[in-house]
């Protein structure tokens, strides 16, 4: 285990990486400390994410006399920024207990120490987010679309599908999409869709079940092409609600900016953060998203 920060002080805790040798007890600290009660093993399924095999770090953590007192989480991917690749760090959960609280800002601090990299946290409460915002944070759009599932009443001029078999998805895609498709189909409580516009080609959907006003509601997290999600709404509505028997789609208006027909527009409560490197070009918010993060590898 490699030490960095060491302080002297019977009191003080040690601020490590964290390694694989070190996720049992880190997994298990989350487990027990966290109010939500996610199990060891998901929590573990989490950190060894499979999209990047050579992991900087699995995020750091504070150990008081070889015990686990904080964890701040690290989800790492390689992303598109401006055509270039760019690393990306999701922060998730964030623990500390209270005895060694006052050392919180340490674990974020050395989180948020890796050059040129760009950060997002998509989970914080309003405490954590405002810290976040006084260290150069700045918060993704909030808004989105809620838009009723009903049935299309008129012909479109193109054969738009609604694809949600598995097999049918992995034959359709092509690209990053299909990449994106691979390490997430194995997430059980996420919803893939391949919507299809009758031969200009797919977007890959990514969704989530919720709930809007007592209405069950598919809330799409990810498109990979926004404009055929655009173009293919009311096909996509029927869909869904014929397959998964939703009354209402909610889509980002960072993905869609132009409001649907039938639809109104709400604000996610939420916070979302977005911080970009202090060097180099920062991402529009249409380039950061929500895939490769603990808002989808975790069921929270």
């Amino acid at each position: 285990m490699q030490e960095i920060y060491p302080l002297s002080g019977r009191d003080m805790a040690t601020l490590c990486p964290i390694q694989e040798a070190d996720l049992d007890p880190v997994c298990r600290f989350l487990h027990e400390e966290l109010p939500s009660h996610i199990p060891v093993a998901d929590w573990l399924g989490l950190c060894r994410y499979p999209w990047l095999s050579d992991k900087p770090d699995y995020g750091f953590h504070l150990r008081h006399e070889g015990r686990v007192v904080g964890v701040i989480l690290g989800l790492y991917s390689e992303r598109s920024v401006a055509g270039q690749k760019a690393l990306f760090c999701n922060l998730g959960s964030w623990c500390v207990l209270p005895a060694w609280r006052r050392e919180s800002l340490r674990l974020l601090l050395a989180a948020l120490g890796r050059k040129g990299c760009h950060f997002t946290s998509l989970t914080p409460t309003a405490e954590v987010a405002a810290i976040c915002e006084r260290l150069g944070f700045r918060r993704l759009p909030g808004r989105f679309w809620v838009v009723p599932a009903l049935s299309p009443t008129g012909f479109f001029s193109r054969r738009w599908e609604v694809v949600g078999d598995h097999a049918a998805i992995g034959e359709r895609l092509r690209g990053q999409a299909a990449e994106d498709f691979r390490w997430h189909r194995r997430y059980p409580w996420l919803v893939h869709l391949a919507l299809g516009d009758g031969g200009a080609g797919w977007s890959y959907l990514v969704g989530t079940f919720c709930r809007y006003k007592r209405l069950p509601m598919l809330r799409v997290l990810h498109a990979s092409d926004p404009g055929i999600l655009a173009g293919g709404l009311g096909p996509l509505a029927a869909g869904v609600r014929r397959r998964l028997g939703v009354a209402l789609l909610s889509i980002p208006t960072r993905l869609v900016a132009t409001r649907p027909v039938l639809a109104w527009a709400a604000e996610d409560t939420q916070p979302r953060l977005y911080r970009p490197p202090a060097v180099g070009v920062p991402a529009g918010a249409g380039e950061v998203d929500f895939l490769y993060s603990e808002m989808v590898a975790l069921e929270l």
